[in-house]
């Protein structure tokens, strides 16, 4: 009875050890995609922060040429 229960011990042990291991390895893998998932949102917004800066840009000349060429249209009249 004792080398059943001895046993069967060894075995829970065996499977719950088996198991820690799996997640262990799980936990190792969602740890590196969300590595990756972080450094590409980074990125993301980074090229976006990029972008507004360039549009802003392009709309301060836009407005600046659009002012000009309205002191111009005033002049002409």
């Amino acid at each position: 009875m004792e080398m059943k229960f001895n046993q069967r011990m060894k075995e829970l042990t065996e499977g719950y050890n088996s198991q820690s291991a799996e997640m262990q390895q799980k936990i190792k893998q969602l740890e590196r995609e969300k590595a990756g998932y972080a450094e590409r949102l980074e990125l993301s917004s980074r090229d976006t922060m990029s972008e507004v800066g360039n549009l802003s840009k392009k709309l301060d000349k836009q407005i600046e040429l659009s002012e000009r060429l309205q002191e111009e249209l005033d002049m002409v009249k």
